[in-house]
C-alpha cells in the first residue's frame, strides 16, 4: 500500500505461516474485524482500507492456494488490464495496467466510459458463488458449505465480520474475488459481440455509432445487475471521437515541465504552483501528485546544483499542512538529505502532525511518525497526545516506538485495555498490528484469545515493521507496501 510509508510490510508472513495458522487456529464463527486504513485523497476526501486480520486471511489464502485450479481461468481474460499474473518481483496482483487499452477501431465514431458505483463495497459475495457456477447451481447447493464456490464465499466474508455486502479494498484476495466476479460478466458481454476493455471497474468500448453505444451500456447495466451491482452514472460518458487520449490537465501540467535536467528553484516551484492550480480546477486529479513525482525524479537523476533544496524542503512543509499527498516527498527529501532537517523543520512536522492526527488521516500521521523514528526524534507531548487520541492503528504502531518513555507507556496502557473486552473481541481485531508488534516486542506478556496464533506468527519470523533500512522507492509489492500480497 503505497500510501503508507515503506516500513510497512507483510512480505515475511509465509505461505507455510499461513498453512500453520489454518491447522492450529479455526476460523472464529462470527469472523474477523479488519484494521481501517484511512487514506486521503487528492480532493481531501478520506478513502477507508482495510487490513485483514491474519488469521482469516491466511484460510482464504490457503483456499485459494490449494483451489487455484478453479480459479486460475481469470489469469486468461484478456479484456481485464489487471488479470492475475506472476510478475518478477513476486506479485500475483497488480495494479498496473496490463498494456494498453484498447484502441479505437477505424470507424468508431464514439468511446464509451462505463464505471461501476462503489464497486468493491458494492459487491455481493454469495455472487462469486454464481459467478463460478451460475445461479440455479449455486443455490441448489448452498447448503454444500465444503464446495469450493461456497468456500470462498464464506472465508471471504470471515475477513468481514460475516457480512455479505463488500469486500475490503487493498488485499490481493480482493483483487482475485472481484476478477471472478467482473470476468464472468465480461465474457457475457464478449459472447455478445463487444470488445472492450476494463481496467478494475473502469469500462472503455468504441462504438460505430450513438445507437450501439447505448446497447453496450444497457447490456453492461443488465449483465452487473445479474451480479447484484449498478452502473456509475454520473461517470458513464458517451464521448465524440475523436477525442483527446490524455486529460486536459496532464497536457497542461507537462506543458511545464521544465526541460533541462539540472532543476532550478524558481522552475520548481512554479511547477508545483501551476499544480495547485490544476487541482482546484481539476479536484479528482493527480495533478499535485504528478508535479512532485517529476521534480522528485529530476532531483534524483542529477546534481540539482541549481536547487535550493532548504527552500524545497520549506514549501514541502508548508504544502503539507493542506495536502497529505506532499508528505511522501517531503520526507523522502529530508531523510535522503538530512543536512535540511533542522529543527525548525522538525517543528513544521510537529505542527503538521497535531493537525492530520485530529483528521484520524492514516497516511499522514505515518510518514511524519516515520521521518521523526528515522532521525531520532520525538514527537511533542501534544502531538503524541493527539496521535493517541486518534486511535489510528497503524499510528499507534509507529508511536510505540517513540524514544519517550511517557509516550511509549501511553501506547502500551491503551493496547493492554484492548484485551478486557469479551472472546469475540472485534475490538481487538482492529487493532492487532499493534498489539501484535508489541507482543513479538516482548512488551506484552500474554494477547487473550491471539496467544496461540501470534506465537505461530512471532515463530514463523513474521515482522509488520522493518524499520533498519527500508528502500524508500521501492515499488510496491511483497517487499513494499502492499498489504497482503497473495502468498506464493
Amino acid at each position: 500500500m503505497e500510501e503508507l510509508p515503506p516500513c510497512f510490510t507483510t512480505s515475511s508472513l509465509t505461505l507455510a505461516t499461513a498453512q500453520r495458522l489454518v491447522a492450529a487456529v479455526p476460523n472464529r464463527k462470527g469472523g474477523y474485524d479488519a484494521v481501517n486504513i484511512s487514506s486521503t485523497r487528492f480532493n481531501l476526501v478520506q478513502r477507508q482500507l482495510g487490513l485483514p486480520h491474519p488469521v482469516s486471511y491466511a484460510h482464504l489464502v490457503t483456499h485459494l492456494v490449494d483451489n487455484w485450479h478453479e480459479y486460475e481461468g481469470i489469469t486468461r481474460n484478456k479484456t481485464s488490464r489487471i488479470r492475475p499474473h506472476r510478475w518478477k518481483d513476486g506479485r500475483l496482483i497488480s495494479m498496473d495496467a496490463i498494456g494498453r487499452s484498447r484502441p479505437a477501431r477505424v470507424g468508431s465514431r464514439y468511446l464509451i466510459e462505463a464505471d461501476i458505483a462503489s464497486c468493491y463495497p458494492s459487491i455481493y459475495t454469495h455472487s462469486l458463488a454464481w459467478a463460478l457456477v451460475g445461479q440455479a447451481q449455486a443455490k441448489a447447493q448452498r447448503n454444500n458449505y465444503d464446495a469450493y464456490f461456497n468456500q470462498i464465499d464464506i472465508l471471504t466474508r470471515k475477513t468481514r465480520r460475516n457480512e455479505t455486502n463488500g469486500l475490503l479494498i487493498g488485499p490481493g484476495t480482493s483483487a482475485v474475488a472481484a476478477e471472478l466476479i467482473l470476468s464472468k460478466i465480461d465474457a457475457n458481454l464478449r459472447d455478445a459481440g463487444y470488445k472492450f476493455s476494463r481496467f478494475i471497474d473502469d469500462y472503455r468500448f468504441h462504438a460505430k455509432s450513438a445507437a450501439e453505444g447505448e446497447r453496450f451500456t444497457r447490456d453492461l447495466a443488465a449483465n452487473l445487475a445479474t451480479m447484484s451491482l449498478q452502473m456509475n452514472h454520473r461517470k458513464t460518458k458517451l464521448v465524440q471521437l475523436p477525442a483527446p487520449g490524455t486529460p486536459t490537465w496532464i497536457r497542461e501540467l507537462t506543458s511545464k515541465i521544465p526541460k533541462s535536467k539540472n532543476l532550478r528553484t524558481s522552475e520548481a516551484l512554479n511547477l508545483i504552483d501551476y499544480a495547485i492550480e490544476l487541482t482546484g480546477e481539476f479536484p479528482d486529479a493527480s495533478a499535485l501528485k504528478y508535479a512532485l513525482t517529476v521534480i522528485e525524479k529530476t532531483v534524483s537523476s542529477s546534481k540539482s546544483s541549481k536547487l535550493d533544496h532548504k527552500m524545497l524542503v520549506s514549501t514541502l512543509c508548508r504544502l503539507a499542512f493542506h495536502r497529505p499527498v506532499a508528505l511522501p516527498f517531503l520526507v523522502r527529501t529530508i531523510l535522503e538529505k538530512p543536512q535540511f532537517f533542522t529543527d525548525s523543520v522538525a517543528q513544521d512536522l510537529d505542527h503538521i502532525l497535531r493537525e492530520h492526527a485530529s483528521y484520524n488521516r492514516t497516511d499522514a500521521i505515518t510518514w511524519i511518525l516515520f521521518a521523526l523514528i528515522k532521525t531520532g526524534r520525538s514527537p511533542s507531548a501534544k502531538a503524541a497526545a493527539a496521535v493517541l487520541a486518534s486511535k489510528d492503528c497503524m499510528s499507534l504502531v509507529l508511536l510505540s516506538r517513540s524514544s519517550e518513555p511517557q509516550t511509549r507507556n501511553d501506547v502500551q496502557v491503551f493496547a493492554q485495555g484492548l484485551l478486557t473486552a469479551p472472546v469475540e473481541n472485534y475490538e481487538l481485531d482492529r487493532y492487532w498490528p499493534l498489539v501484535y508488534d508489541l507482543f513479538k516486542r516482548n512488551e506484552l506478556a500474554s494477547v487473550g484469545e491471539m496467544n496461540v496464533a501470534f506465537k505461530i506468527l512471532k515463530e514463523g519470523g513474521f515482522d509488520l515493521v522493518e524499520l533498519a533500512s527500508p528502500d524508500l522507492r521501492r515499488p510496491v509489492g511483497p517487499r513494499g507496501r502492499d498489504p497482503y500480497a497473495l502468498l506464493a
